[in-house]
């Protein structure tokens, strides 16, 4: 035994010494491997060590990110370059992202040198406004002014403040005479539609005198909407000013919509609003109590002529309709409807739905087979009607190991893929979508099952977005932390496609994810939420800090979702509309007494946000009880929703 032991000690000790020897070379060596090479020549090239990045560089001509390389050295040199050196790269690695930043430094660099010939030769087309301005300028520049004059038009008419860059087309087109005090008014009133205050007062300050004047009143009303009832500002029978006041009405209606009904009693007594105005206001008024107070806004909407109605209003003519069971006033109005709206899915539905009640069975019956044929939420509720499977099944592409190889070894992901590994995530997915946006459909298709199986997720789901067969359910619906949702599940006693479902909803399994809000984490809590559930379970307070870690977050998201079950009577359509908008704004959606369908409570949901989040939680719950061996039946996840008095 003690000479086992003292074998076993050699071998760990020769073991640790080849090691230790491999690492000394390798510190030695620093080029001796690619990643670490690229590093170092990094480093010599932020130092200005030319002389040993170009020893380092000539090894890595191989290396995937070699262009990344090449392109921090030119554009570290780019005000003293050749053309012919910049051209040059962007011959040869044109394909990859890199290219696109060189391509940004040296157009600043020509323009900031007046080479605007130049410039007009490498510009691209770009969402980039700073170029965009410099384009308009070298335009002009190069003696092309109705160019430049109409892509100034463009970069003019924006409700905000452009970059400084355009300052110089904005001013030869001011001097020019082609930037009109009409335009200068245009664009001010887009500044006032979209509250940007500090420019609007710039721009007034730009208009005739009169104009200035009108200028100040709709700032005021913008600040302050209930303005609308200064009879100093705005007196009566003067209807120069109605545009104004139509305008603080719809504010004033989004605001409080009671206080713009009394306002609106005053004031089309006292100005003479054309017909098209007071539809605005009336339409306004309608959505207005929508918002707040569903009943006060059906009057509204009756007063509403068809061809005024903006597509809230027709949406919400026809949601109350179904609310009141009013079938054949619900068939009326989605046969009203453009072509294209009525058939959706979703009026579809409805309109079967109204068939139905109407006993035009038949007719009803041949729109649920069409819908049937579809895998999504009116498809399942369609089947359900007519007591038919689901056209769910799973269907992966036969891949031969060749293609999958060309793809895999492709240049843009081997970048991406090597940036990732350097965790420069940004331009790594930079790179994959550079590289993805070019392929053809066959190989974006092999380029998701490449993401999926490296377990980047959340770019392997947005790329399946980008690809015609949708067939293939395991990688748009993959199941990933298994062993972590199934404890949680049997836990909470959830259904773990049910955990699933929402996970796919929120951050498409990206564990890092964080909204403009604050939510965290794979199931997007919110960090009080997460302090609520520890307190008031006694688990770890560090928890709260973790909530990145996969393992922690769908503990807590399927502890939260347990918690909404039990209060929404096992509902998972009514927990899924919690989780999106809260439970206590729930409460107030259900009915006031009595029972409706399930079906028609998640299309009365005020906010359109969470109507589409319910109905993609449940669609995506199926496909996972598919997925999961299970018989799926979308209305078992939707029981009728009991009036509040009875919860």
């Amino acid at each position: 035994m003690k000479r086992i032991l003292i074998i076993i000690s050699i071998f760990i000790f020769s073991v640790s010494l080849i090691i230790y020897i491999v690492g000394n070379i390798l510190d030695q060596n620093p080029t001796s491997h690619p990643r670490r090479a690229f590093l170092n020549a990094e480093k010599a090239l932020q130092s200005k060590n030319y002389k040993k990045f170009k020893e380092i560089e000539t090894q890595l001509i191989n290396y995937p990110l070699y262009p990344y390389l090449l392109a921090e050295d030119i554009s570290s040199r780019i005000n003293d370059l050749p053309e012919t050196e910049v051209s040059t790269f962007l011959q040869n690695y044109g394909n990859t992202a890199a290219a696109d930043t060189l391509r940004t430094n040296w157009l600043l660099a020509l323009a900031h040198a007046g080479k605007w010939h130049t410039f007009t030769q490498y510009y691209q087309k770009t969402k980039n406004t700073q170029l965009q301005c410099l384009y308009a300028n070298a335009l002009y520049q190069t003696n092309q002014k109705s160019k430049a004059y109409q892509l100034g038009r463009q970069l003019w008419l924006v409700p905000k403040s452009q970059d400084n860059a355009c300052d110089v087309i904005f001013k030869q087109m001011k001097e020019s005479g082609y930037l009109t005090k009409q335009l200068i008014w245009q664009r001010f009133l887009l500044t006032i539609q979209h509250g940007k205050l500090p420019l609007a007062n710039y721009l007034r300050l730009q208009l005739t005198t009169e104009q200035q004047i009108d200028a100040g009143k709709w700032i005021t009303i913008k600040q302050n909407p209930e303005k609308i009832n200064d009879t100093k500002l705005f007196p009566a029978d003067i209807n120069n000013n109605n545009a104004i006041l139509t305008y603080g009405l719809e504010k004033l209606a989004e605001k409080n919509p009671q206080q713009a009904v009394t306002a609106w009693d005053k004031l089309q007594n006292a100005h003479s609003f054309t017909h098209q105005q007071t539809q605005k206001i009336i339409q306004a008024i309608a959505i207005g109590f929508i918002k707040t107070t569903h009943q006060k806004s059906i009057p509204w909407l009756h007063q509403i002529n068809p061809k005024y109605l903006n597509d809230i209003a027709m949406s919400w003519r026809l949601r109350f309709a179904l609310i009141e069971n009013n079938w054949r006033g619900l068939l009326h109005w989605i046969d009203n409807l453009p072509i294209k709206q009525q058939q959706s899915s979703e009026w579809q539905y409805w309109k079967a739905q109204a068939l139905t009640h109407l006993h035009q069975t038949k007719q009803a019956k041949l729109i649920y087979q069409h819908l049937a044929k579809k895998r999504d939420y009116y498809g399942f509720l369609a089947a359900d009607k007519l007591n038919i499977p689901y056209p769910i099944h799973n269907l992966e592409l036969p891949i031969s190991q060749q293609d999958y190889d060309n793809v895999a070894n492709h240049p843009g992901f081997l970048r991406a893929k090597e940036l990732f590994a350097l965790k420069r995530y940004n331009a790594g997915i930079k790179e994959w979508w550079h590289t993805l946006l070019a392929l053809n459909e066959k190989d974006r298709y092999i380029a998701a099952r490449l993401a999926n199986q490296q377990h980047w997720t959340a770019i392997a789901l947005a790329t399946t977005g980008f690809i015609a067969h949708q067939d293939d359910l395991q990688l748009r619906f993959p199941r990933f932390y298994l062993n972590t949702v199934m404890k949680q599940a049997q836990r909470f006693n959830l259904q773990p496609e049910f955990i699933y479902a929402i996970i796919r909803q929120e951050s498409m399994f990206k564990a890092d994810a964080q909204s403009y809000a604050g939510a965290m984490g794979l199931m997007q809590l919110m960090p009080s939420t997460a302090n609520m559930l520890i307190q008031q379970d006694n688990l770890p307070a560090n928890l709260s800090q973790q909530l990145h870690k996969p393992e922690v977050n769908i503990l807590l998201g399927s502890q939260y979702l347990n918690r909404l079950m039990k209060m929404n009577n096992n509902s998972a359509a009514l927990t899924a509309a919690s989780y999106n908008a809260g439970p206590g704004r729930v409460n107030t959606w259900l009915p006031k007494q009595g029972n409706i369908s399930a079906d028609v409570w998640i299309d009365s949901i005020p906010y359109p946000e969470t109507r589409n989040y319910v109905k993609n939680v449940m669609t995506y719950a199926v496909i996972y009880q598919y997925l999961m061996g299970q018989k799926p039946k979308i209305t078992n996840l939707m029981p009728p929703v009991t009036a509040r008095t009875n919860q």
